[in-house]
C-alpha cells in the first residue's frame, strides 16, 4: 500500500514537471515566433530614429566647420573646375574627426560637448545613459491608440564602420547652352542601432550643398538664324 502511495506521489511529481516543461517550451516557442513577426516593426523603427539623429549629426558637424564660409575651394577657367586640394583635405579631415567624436560622445553619453540646443528633440537624460529613445511595446502593435503604451526597450546607436568624406560636384543643363553646377559635401556613415534581442546595420548618406553657380556658356550663332 505504501509502495503504490510513493508510486503515485511520484507519477504526480513527473507529471508536474513535464507540464513545467511544456509550459516554458511553448512559451519559448511563442516568444520566437512573436520576435519574427515583430522584428521588421522594430527593424524599420529602429533604422528610422537612427538615420535621423546621424543626420543630425553630421549636419551639426558640417555647419560647425564653417564649410560655406571658405570661398576659395575652387576656381573655373575656361569652364574646367580647379579645386584647392590642400583646403580641401584639410576640412575633410576636421570634419571626419568632429563626426566621428560626436558619435563616440552619444554611444557613451558624454554629450555635454554637443550642447542641448541641438539634442533639444532628445531626452537628455536619456541619452547621457547612451539611448536615443525608449521604444514603448505599444507601439508593436500596429495600432495609433496603443502606441505609447506598455514596458519600454531602449535604443542604442554606435558607430560601426568609417566615417567616408568627399567634395563631389553634379553639373546638370541649365536653360541655353548653360550649365548649374552643385558642389557638395558628401558623408557616409554606417552604423548600428541596437534593441533588446535585436540589432540593425543601416547606412546614412547626407549631401549637403556648398556651392551652387550658372555657368554661362556661348549662345550657338545658328540659334538667332533660325528665330
Amino acid at each position: 500500500m505504501k509502495k503504490r502511495m510513493h508510486l503515485k506521489r511520484r507519477h504526480k511529481k513527473i507529471n508536474f514537471f513535464l507540464l513545467i516543461l511544456i509550459i516554458l517550451f511553448l512559451i519559448v516557442v511563442f516568444s520566437f515566433v512573436k520576435v519574427v513577426n515583430i522584428k521588421p516593426l522594430i527593424i524599420n523603427y529602429s533604422e528610422m530614429e537612427a538615420n535621423k539623429l546621424a543626420t543630425l549629426i553630421i549636419n551639426t558637424a558640417i555647419k560647425e566647420e564653417n564649410i560655406l564660409e571658405n570661398k576659395n575651394l575652387y576656381e573655373i577657367n575656361n569652364n574646367v573646375i580647379n579645386y584647392d586640394t590642400k583646403k580641401i583635405n584639410e576640412i575633410l579631415v576636421s570634419l571626419t574627426l568632429k563626426i566621428q567624436k560626436y558619435f563616440a560622445a552619444i554611444e557613451e553619453g558624454d554629450i555635454d560637448d554637443i550642447g542641448e540646443d541641438i539634442l533639444e528633440k532628445y531626452n537628455y537624460d536619456s541619452l547621457k545613459k547612451g539611448v536615443i529613445l525608449y521604444l514603448p511595446m505599444g507601439y508593436l502593435t500596429g495600432s495609433p491608440f496603443l502606441a505609447n503604451y506598455g514596458p519600454k526597450m531602449p535604443l542604442k546607436i554606435s558607430l560601426i564602420g568609417d566615417v567616408r568624406t568627399d567634395i563631389r560636384e553634379k553639373i546638370t543643363n541649365y536653360g541655353l547652352n548653360n550649365a548649374l553646377l552643385k558642389i557638395y559635401i558628401y558623408v557616409e556613415v554606417v552604423t548600428q542601432s541596437t534593441i533588446p534581442l535585436i540589432s540593425n546595420v543601416q547606412k546614412t548618406v547626407v549631401e549637403y550643398p556648398i556651392v551652387l553657380k550658372v555657368i554661362e556658356g556661348n549662345i550657338p550663332s545658328f540659334y538667332f538664324e533660325n528665330r
